[in-house]
């Protein structure tokens, strides 16, 4: 629930700091199909908040690394799932628990770049894709990413 609340006072404090002006980039915009299944809207909307609370960080090219941020999102969103999931808050969805192992095993860079942006940015450097497939294999062998989480925030610099 830490990160949760952390996301939470950071997304109250940019939101009182905004102007009238930035008011419709700091919205996150939801799909009714995320708030129709009670159990993982807490998951969804915690990716949200977490595209939200997102530090921009600048590729190569000086534009917000969108790479970055889905990495930065899924893994506070695991951190947030996974603290739901053993204050028993929430019941197991296979999407969500699957971040979870994904981030506990130290491989949701390779997730990302593997699931979501692969052929869309180059390849990150230090990406251990070999050990990655292996432990997918092994541990999630039939997954399949939510590539289209209902959960969108425009991005604001």
């Amino acid at each position: 629930m830490r990160h949760l609340i952390i996301i939470l006072i950071t997304l109250f404090v940019v939101g009182c700091a905004s102007t009238k002006k930035e008011a419709g980039q700091n919205q996150i915009i939801l799909d009714r199909s995320v708030m129709a299944n009670q159990n993982t809207s807490t998951g969804w909307m915690a990716y949200g908040l977490s595209l939200k609370a997102w530090p921009v960080e600048l590729d190569n090219n000086g534009k917000p690394s969108l790479y970055k941020r889905e990495v930065f999102a899924r893994t506070k969103t695991a951190l947030i799932w996974q603290e739901l999931r053993e204050k028993k808050t929430v019941n197991p969805d296979a999407d969500l628990d699957a971040l979870v192992s994904i981030n506990d095993a130290n491989y949701m860079e390779e997730y990302v770049w593997t699931y979501i942006y692969k052929g869309v940015v180059d390849q990150p450097i230090g990406l251990e894709l070999g050990k990655f497939k292996q432990w997918m294999t092994i541990n999630l062998p039939e997954h399949q990413a939510v590539i289209n989480t209902g959960v969108s925030v425009p991005i604001s610099l």
